[in-house]
């Protein structure tokens, strides 16, 4: 079996508060292999996002990692200086917020924001990066991709921003994508529409996908394997088959329920 991509270890992430330290991650151990969609799952306030956000060096200022390791192709993200991890951020991980409209730039078009991306990561000139960033709204099935290169966020639908946000991640083809809450806010119809879209992606690309979600429904169709989150830890994780015929943790069984 091919060694994982993304190995985290031991995990502890804390806030510093004015009640003292809240751990909103405590010792989560995980791995995900290439071409493999974990599904992580719980309620609100569990900690989901949080583990998200220590993978990608994006916490707050009052939060740190405080112990534990997150190994992605070799390199522990952890360690690594912020210069280093700007490097690694978006073109090896890249991530999809929750919520589209407060997470796209309303006063910058989305051809600049998805631009602004290929230009960091990329040596590309400036005519090819927009002929790029076309590209990868047309690989998003986002209609008429020349004119909504020009639009601004506030002139798109809900499902139409999320395909920018999927867009705007994928654009240097990281090796692992993080997907938090992809499809809140969404209709059924758009929200299939999304997860078929990253299926059909993740087989074109290889990439690794880390789906975060309180819906089971939506895990039960994407993820190869699922992890239980419940304060601040991974409680129960197996292959999603397996989770969903035969669940072993009492809060698992309250979540199917």
């Amino acid at each position: 079996m091919q060694p994982p991509l993304l190995s985290i270890d031991s995990l502890a992430t804390e806030f510093r508060t004015a009640g003292g330290l809240l751990r909103a991650v405590d010792g989560v151990s995980l791995s995900v292999r290439r071409g493999q969609t974990l599904g992580i799952v719980g309620e609100s306030g569990c900690g989901k996002s949080v583990l998200s956000l220590s993978v990608m060096r994006l916490l707050p200022p009052n939060g740190r990692i405080a112990a534990g390791s997150v190994t992605l192709d070799g390199t522990d993200l952890a360690t690594l200086s912020p210069a280093r991890m700007r490097e690694v951020r978006g073109a090896k991980v890249a991530m999809i917020f929750q919520e589209p409209m407060t997470s796209l730039n309303p006063v910058h078009t989305i051809g600049y924001q998805i631009a602004e991306a290929l230009s960091v990561h990329t040596d590309l000139p400036s005519r090819a990066i927009r002929d790029r960033a076309i590209e990868a709204l047309r690989r998003v099935k986002i209609p008429a991709p020349e004119r909504r290169y020009d639009e601004y966020p506030h002139q798109l639908s809900g499902g139409m921003r999320q395909r920018v946000m999927i867009a705007m991640a994928l654009c240097c083809e990281p090796l692992l994508l993080i997907a938090d809450e992809p499809t809140t806010a969404l209709d059924v119809t758009v929200q299939a529409e999304i997860l078929d879209l990253l299926r059909t992606l993740q087989a074109e690309t290889g990439m690794a996908i880390v789906l975060i979600t309180h819906d089971l429904g939506v895990v039960s169709e994407v993820a190869d394997e699922v992890a239980v989150m419940y304060a601040g830890r991974i409680v129960e994780i197996a292959p999603a088959p397996e989770l969903f015929a035969d669940p072993q943790h009492p809060y698992t069984l309250g979540l199917l329920s």
